[in-house]
């Protein structure tokens, strides 16, 4: 059976995170800020001669440091260098990572990665009580945002190099800062951080490429950003984990493997990943989108594709859950793909995506009756836009589907719900 490298995955899904400043209006291609978080750190421990087993848990939990980092409102107040709301999403991040015995040792450094070394601290630890990989991960994070994308990196770095110095003993843990003069003397650390390969640098810490994971253990990764994604509003809470569900009852009727089975329960988790970079006042308004506003919902597939494209294996997954708004008639988004070119693994998840909205309240309206989903779907069916096949599975069998997106046990089996 196909493994996948765990760094390979959290690198690429890192990525997922910097999308909420891209609903800032931020470049996301200019962005990578995890990534970039995370190579500081690593050149950081490398001079201070970390230990190769800190070293692994700094790199994961510098990529992911933002991971409780999910409302647009939140993500603006970071880009400042002296943050006042930041133990709001290093707490929700020790409490998603927590839930996940691949990420539940991150989880505390995740919580105290915003703690300053003379406090106060609402952790209620200061100085050495502070994970070494909280403190490195924290100044790292305040470099990396006080670096001006505009400019060129060589003419900002004295006055980088004097605000991180200027916060030693109050901010920043003296000994961190010494490592990182040390580096910071280099200007091709500097360059580093400007360019577009920040990803090939991260590849050569090989301490990190022992840990494969199969389809099973891949689907613990696939919950925590289905979760990361469905709490950006209130109105699609838990709606990955629907649609996941929803779509592998489908796929059994359908009669896939149970290999093919995991791959689309996976997909549904990770259909929606690019809705980070939709702002929260368009997932929240309690109205119909206008026209731009709908242009601006359409680039979260767009997303949702390049990330999961770039873990090697995740090929099919990826075109599945990428496509789950194509339609067959051609008239769906971001691709325009029609026909049979859209597999049947992206018509389920597109059917099992429209049925769990229907099910679910939104700003502007109640969930649907059992009734009037039943002649949405059957509508979109006779128009060609779903599979009628797929379509036909899920009216003849309302109650049950409808059943499984409100069961308490299905809730149970949601980690993190």
């Amino acid at each position: 059976m196909l493994k996948f490298s765990l760094s390979e995955i959290i690198r690429s899904l890192s990525e997922t995170l910097d999308l909420v400043f891209f609903g800032l209006g931020v470049d996301w291609g200019s962005m990578s800020h995890s990534s970039k978080v995370c190579y500081i750190s690593c050149k950081i421990a490398e001079q201070m001669n970390l230990d190769k087993e800190l070293s692994g848990d700094l790199y994961y939990a510098a990529l992911l440091h933002d991971v409780g980092l999910i409302l647009t409102r939140e993500a603006g107040e970071m880009l400042h260098f002296e943050a006042h709301e930041d133990f709001k999403h290093c707490k929700r991040g020790n409490e998603i990572l927590k839930k996940c015995s691949y990420t539940e040792r991150l989880a505390n450094i995740i919580l105290h990665h915003h703690d300053k070394w003379a406090g106060p601290n609402e952790t209620g630890i200061t100085g050495n009580m502070i994970p070494i990989c909280s403190r490195i991960i924290y100044i790292a994070d305040r470099i990396d945002i006080l670096i001006r994308p505009r400019e060129y990196i060589l003419h900002q770095k004295t006055e980088i190099i004097n605000t991180v110095n200027n916060n030693s003993g109050t901010y920043f843990d003296p000994r961190v800062v010494a490592a990182f003069n040390q580096i910071a003397r280099l200007e091709s650390f500097w360059l580093d951080l400007t360019t577009k390969h920040t990803e090939d640098l991260l590849r050569n810490y090989k301490f990190t490429e022992n840990i494969k994971l199969n389809y099973d253990e891949l689907e613990h990764i696939a919950e925590i950003f289905a979760h990361i994604v469905d709490s950006k509003s209130k109105f699609t809470k838990e709606h990955s984990r629907r649609v996941s569900l929803i779509a592998n009852a489908l796929a059994r009727k359908l009669k896939f493997s149970p290999l093919e089975c995991e791959m689309i329960k996976v997909a549904g988790l990770l259909h929606d990943l690019g809705k980070l970079a939709i702002p929260d006042e368009l997932l929240d308004k309690p109205d119909k989108l206008s026209d731009d506003e709908f242009e601006i919902m359409k680039r979260h597939t767009y997303f949702t594709n390049l990330i999961l494209n770039k873990v090697r294996g995740l090929d099919i997954i990826a075109k599945w859950a990428a496509f789950h708004h194509e339609r067959l008639d051609g008239s769906g988004y971001p691709f325009h793909t029609k026909g049979e070119i859209i597999p049947l693994g992206a018509r389920i998840l597109a059917v099992s995506d429209v049925f769990t909205a229907l099910t679910e309240d939104r700003p502007y309206r109640k969930g649907y009756t059992k009734e009037v989903m039943h002649n949405i779907l059957n509508k979109y069916a006779s128009e060609g836009a779903l599979d009628s096949g797929v379509v036909n599975i899920v009216t003849e069998n309302i109650d049950e589907f409808y059943k499984l997106t409100k069961s308490e046990q299905s809730q149970q089996n949601y980690l993190l719900s």
